[in-house]
């Protein structure tokens, strides 16, 4: 990529990176991308076990894993306002401890 293309992406020079201090995800490349440079995650996983997170899920220190709370219950059943609570306890506990915990 040049300095911006048409998606909005944008190239970092050699020696550049971007840190984020945590990331919320469906259990996809992202999310064990994040974990495996040590970044916490709150990962979403389906009720179902062939996907559960017991199998699939985060293995970083302090990642969350966010579920239907019925079993059988769609990822639609997952509430926005459930996310943003993990999400927001993770970013307190990050602030609280001056960095991500590894």
């Amino acid at each position: 990529l040049s300095e911006g293309d048409a998606f909005g992406n944008v190239a970092l020079g050699d020696g550049q990176r971007v840190q984020v201090e945590y990331v919320s995800a469906n259990s996809t490349g992202p999310l064990h991308l994040a974990v495996s440079v040590g970044t916490q995650v709150v990962g979403l996983y389906p009720s179902e076990e062939a996907v559960s997170p017991r199998r699939w899920g985060p293995l970083g220190r302090g990642s969350r894993v966010i579920q239907p709370i019925q079993e059988g219950d769609s990822m639609d059943s997952i509430s926005v306002e459930r996310v943003a609570r993990e999400v927001e306890e993770l970013y307190f506990r990050i602030l609280k401890n001056g960095k991500v915990q590894q």
